[in-house]
């Protein structure tokens, strides 16, 4: 997995943060990965 953007969360926050830029309602495209709490994006393994 490669944090926010792994396989398994697919590509809807990417999608979502493109689809907010590119109708304005955002400044700049954000990054999945600055949305969320560095830990968040961390994989714990039990």
């Amino acid at each position: 997995m490669s944090g926010a953007t792994g396989a398994s969360t697919g590509a809807a926050p990417e999608n979502f943060l493109r689809y907010h830029h590119e109708q304005g309602l955002s400044v700049r495209r954000w990054r999945p990965e600055e949305l969320f709490a560095p830990e968040s994006l961390e994989s714990a393994v039990i």
